[in-house]
């Protein structure tokens, strides 16, 4: 995959003004979780989200189905979740809950994440994606993703910049192919 989109659909906006997604990419995170483990992985970002009181999610981008993540309104017809440690109908979808999906999977709502996009053992290359509805989150969400960056980089990972979309932008790429040439161990701007 070369580039992964980042969106929200403008329909969330009257609803939630306000409303930010920052997200990176991170590539050979294999060398990271040789350094730190798998498990230590999934705890760094989760105690890096509640460090910072800020909610983070981690995906495996090779598992998506599709290059775009939006943030919507769940579509219980058509939508597919499958979370993670339960079954489909002891978190079912409905039309009000706001979920991010890539196509028609959904990747999380709250804190129920999806099997098979999740972080796992395999995963090489992920993505991470926060984020924020009040201003004082806005800024808690740009350090959480600098920290986050910061920690993986210094394990071996290859990371990317930042990107953020609201009301402004609701749209951003985040370029996977200009990560993958950079030096390992080496932050990008």
């Amino acid at each position: 995959m070369r580039t992964l989109t980042l969106s929200i659909e403008p329909q969330l906006f009257p609803r939630f003004p306000s409303l930010r997604l920052g997200a990176f990419v991170a590539l050979r995170l294999d060398r990271a979780a040789t350094r730190l483990g798998a498990t230590q992985l999934a705890r760094l970002y989760r105690t890096i989200a509640l460090r910072h009181l800020i909610p983070i999610g981690a995906y495996d981008i090779d598992a998506l189905p599709d290059p775009v993540m939006t943030c919507r309104a769940a579509r219980p017809l058509t939508d597919w979740f499958v979370p993670r440690g339960a079954r489909p109908t002891d978190v079912p979808l409905r039309p009000d809950l706001v979920v991010l999906a890539a196509g028609a999977t959904v990747l999380s709502w709250g804190r129920n994440e999806s099997r098979h996009t999740c972080l796992c053992e395999t995963t090489r290359n992920a993505a991470f994606v926060t984020e924020a509805i009040a201003d004082a989150q806005r800024e808690a969400a740009f350090a959480a993703l600098d920290d986050l960056r910061r920690f993986l980089a210094a394990a071996g990972a290859l990371t990317g910049p930042p990107a953020f979309v609201d009301a402004r932008q609701p749209s951003a790429e985040l370029e996977c192919e200009s990560v993958r040439n950079c030096q390992p161990g080496v932050e990008r701007p």
